[in-house]
Parts: structure tokens; sequence; C-alpha cells
């Protein structure tokens, strides 16, 4: 099975779990809805939470190739935009990194390491 797969399909849509999360775990913005998971930036620190273990995972996979430094990422962003919305592949900073983007309603997620 996949779970088992050491070369498991790192994006596949199948081991998200984004879509079972609580409805408060969704923010709306303007023209997307977005789940914050790790803690909440803050001017004195990131206030920190223990990501879930289905997600923890992903992080732990992108983290090993070294991204952030030899650091483990410790916050995700999920940003989901409607058909014909959204924005490219891109790095936004030196402390996030976009990893992955599906077009039509899929999740665009986003690894990071605040501070």
């Amino acid at each position: 099975s996949e779970e088992e797969d050491p070369e498991m399909n790192l994006f596949s849509l199948s081991n998200f779990q984004v879509y079972n999360a609580p409805k408060p775990k969704w923010t709306q913005l303007s023209g997307r809805r977005l789940q914050n998971w790790g803690g909440l930036p803050h001017p004195k620190g990131m206030v920190a939470e223990k990501l879930p273990p289905w997600l923890q995972r992903y992080v732990d996979r992108v983290s090993s190739l070294g991204v952030f430094g030899g650091k483990p990422a410790n916050h995700v962003l999920v940003n989901e935009y409607q058909p014909g919305q959204g924005i490219m592949v891109t790095i936004s900073s030196p402390s996030s990194l976009f990893i992955l983007g599906w077009g039509g309603g899929c999740p665009l997620l986003t690894l990071g390491l605040l501070q």
C-alpha cells in the first residue's frame, strides 16, 4: 500500500485529510479558503501547535530534503482556490516554500519554518 511504500506518491490527493478537517479549521478569504496548521504567526514568535500525524509525514518528508537549512518545517498552509483562480507556484520568502499547486478547487500546500 502507499502507506507502507517508502517511495509513496507524496502529493497523492488520496492521502490528504484536508477535507476531513473540522469546518472551523477553514478560514474563508476573498477568492479562496485557507487552513493553517502548526501554529499562528505572532510578532513575538509563533504560537506553536502540534501538526496532526497525517500532515506530519509530509512535513517530515519535505524537511528531509534540507530545504530549510536542515531545520524541520513547522507550519503548513493549505489554500483552496476555485477553478480559474489561484497563484503560480513560487517561493514567497526564504522561510516558506510553495510545494505544489493544483487547479480546479484542489489544495495548494505551503510548508514553512516560522521563528
